[in-house]
């Protein structure tokens, strides 16, 4: 690895800079304007996809560690999310309440018989 004086580290394989600058710009000379913008396309492409794969998904959001502090807090808060105000739970109390008052009608009837 050698420093250059434009702050950036090249890393050579046995060859001088200047050997290997020589071979790239041999390859540079047989590439066309097509060829040079559609290599750099893809490589912005891949670019952005290793961006999106460096990116945290929300499944390893959820499976990192969690502290002490966030438990504490995750269990006071764990009864806010759901209020009990869905149709479902609304039509289950009504049944409840139904059942209720039909066993209390035959109660009734029953102390009036009997009275």
């Amino acid at each position: 690895m050698e420093e250059t004086d434009t702050d950036y580290i090249t890393v050579t394989e046995g060859k001088s800079d200047t050997e290997s600058s020589a071979g790239m710009e041999e390859d540079l000379v047989g590439l066309d304007g097509n060829e040079v913008l559609d290599g750099l396309r893809q490589e912005c492409q891949m670019l952005q996809e290793l961006d999106e794969l460096a990116r945290p998904t929300p499944y390893s959001c959820i499976l990192q560690t969690k502290t002490l502090t966030h438990w504490k807090k995750a269990e006071q808060n764990q009864a806010f999310g759901y209020t009990g105000n869905s149709a479902c739970r609304k039509r289950e109390v009504a049944q409840i309440q139904r059942e209720k008052e039909e066993k209390n009608a035959v109660i009734r009837k029953r102390l009036v018989f009997k009275i």
